[in-house]
């Protein structure tokens, strides 16, 4: 349709759609893949780096003109470092891969064809702990109470038999632990760690070509008496390491699990700590919403997220390897999961999926039960191994899985697509200003996304129910010029040319998406 109009100018909400989107972390879709629970290449039950590889065209075939691939950006990659535990986060060497994976020139491989792709590739780098098993600890452990021992003070250590809550006991000390015995704390206030966390991460900058770091569990770096979080010594040590690794690379992307509300976050960001935060405050109030049927607590976090990061410096995501999976969390209504998917991807920042969110995989907490082997086929394990996988598949995965969706037109997986290549193709989307527009129902979340003459027009609604959108204005000035409007995803509402609004009726847990341009 074209609308003549005296002229639309394009309102500035939160932040500038000509300045925004500088750098490629801003405009991207990224994908956590646990790596133990991707594909097994060598029939030994477990993940690996070689299979990662085989199913890259599965995530980007590198192709903008082809539509099988999912289309995402960028891989974040759970830890990939030796280590004895199944998840990984008590790393044992900071400079290798883990045996179970396969080595560093299967990862360098790994690296070759991913950016052959365009994908980049960041992965997981945890900075607060080792495992009790690293040689560091081991040699610290073995000092006694008053040697003078150059590993003693790599980690925290007190001779006093009256400790606290996550204090450990040994015979040469009890040693500080927050999150596990076998994670004992390194001391950010002897540089020699400093120095050999910065030249560990040089290592995977400038060696091996990784393009960042998730980097765990940062608020924890340095406590500060009872004071353990967000502390400022935290934040001088995360700044100085970014810096470090920065300065190899402008193009290095840095970024922290910072568990904590908006607030806390962007302390993070606008102190130089890291390049962007995971909005944890956003999975938590749209899995409410969604369970719910009302969007009013989702829109006020938008809101407030875009006025705390205007940069849009901040990651939203649906849940990942800590939480329980989003399909079990909305009761596995795939309609529901549609809807939260659209949000994810409509909304402002640079949005995380975690693996197998695509395809409905189920989980609910022990950890293990929400980590498990990605869902390829219908056939024997799910398609992830032809031997007996480290952890037994879900038990949906012949309904759920990768070949079977492929084929169904309106399946979650063919949704998670065409979601993904909206946002790939228009700027507004992955790098616009974010504005919301009043709806006039309760159940409707309809918001604008403007970037360099484009604007973006999306109506959510979060019943069970059919919903009334009466006159939706989109908000702009008036100007001499033609406009195209366009509708890119819905059937039942329409925009009215003559005064740009959007009126209708929406489907039950829908999404519409309207695009209006400038000729």
């Amino acid at each position: 349709m074209r609308i003549s109009l005296l002229m639309l100018i394009f309102t500035i909400a939160y932040t500038s759609g000509e300045s925004a989107g500088k750098n490629w972390w801003e405009g991207a879709v990224f994908y956590e893949v646990f790596v133990r629970s991707f594909y097994d290449s060598d029939a030994d039950g477990i993940g690996d780096i070689k299979g990662l590889t085989e199913k890259l065209n599965y995530l980007n075939d590198g192709k903008p003109e082809t539509k099988g691939d999912l289309g995402i950006d960028a891989l974040w990659l759970m830890p990939i470092m030796p280590s004895p535990s199944y998840h990984g986060y008590d790393v044992t060497d900071y400079r290798n891969i883990n045996p179970d994976y396969g080595n560093l020139p299967d990862f360098r491989r790994f690296l070759k064809e991913a950016h052959s792709r365009g994908i980049k590739v960041i992965i997981d780098f945890v900075p607060n702990h080792t495992s009790n098993k690293h040689p560091w600890f081991k040699k610290s452990l073995k000092a006694n109470q008053n040697a003078q021992n150059a590993f003693r003070n790599f980690y925290i250590w007190q001779n006093d038999n009256e400790v606290g809550a996550n204090w450990h006991k040994t015979p040469s000390g009890s040693y500080y632990g927050f999150f596990s015995p076998v994670m004992p704390d390194l001391n950010y206030k002897n540089r020699d760690v400093r120095k050999q966390i910065e030249k560990a991460g040089k290592f995977w900058i400038e060696d091996v070509g990784v393009d960042g770091f998730r980097l765990d569990a940062v608020k924890y770096l340095v406590e500060n008496g009872e004071n353990i979080q967000n502390t400022n010594g935290t934040l001088r040590v995360l700044k100085n390491l970014r810096k470090a690794w920065k300065g190899l690379s402008e193009d290095v992307f840095i970024i922290g699990e910072i568990w904590d509300n908006a607030e806390v976050i962007r302390e993070y960001t606008i102190k130089d700590c890291v390049d962007m935060g995971f909005e944890f405050p956003f999975a938590w109030t749209l899995i409410e919403g969604i369970k719910d049927c009302r969007p009013d607590k989702i829109a006020q976090k938008l809101e407030r997220a875009c006025i705390c990061y205007p940069d849009m410096r901040f990651a939203p995501f649906l849940s990942n390897h800590d939480q329980n999976r989003i399909f079990s969390q909305i009761g596995k209504d795939e309609a529901k999961m549609k809807l939260a998917a659209a949000v994810l991807l409509t909304s402002p920042g640079t949005p995380f999926l975690y693996y197998g969110e695509e395809i409905g995989m189920a989980g609910t907490k022990p950890d293990p039960e929400i980590r498990k082997p990605m869902q390829w086929s219908a056939g024997k394990n799910a398609g992830f191994s032809k031997a007996q996988p480290w952890q037994k598949p879900n038990e949906n995965f012949r309904q759920f899985n990768v070949q079977s969706m492929e084929f169904q037109e309106q399946s979650l997986l063919n949704w998670y697509k065409k979601l993904i290549r909206l946002r790939s193709r228009n700027k507004a989307l992955s790098r616009g200003d974010f504005t919301l527009l009043e709806a006039g129902c309760d159940s409707i979340l309809a918001f604008q996304r403007s970037c360099k003459g484009e604007i973006i027009a999306v109506v959510h609604n979060f019943s069970e129910e059919n919903a009334d959108v009466d006159d939706l204005m989109i908000k702009a000035y008036e100007t001499n010029t033609d406009l195209r409007l366009e509708r890119l995803i819905g059937s039942r509402l329409d925009a009215k040319e003559s005064s740009l609004t959007i009126t209708g009726t929406a489907k039950p847990c829908s999404t519409e998406i309207f695009r209006i341009t400038a000729d």
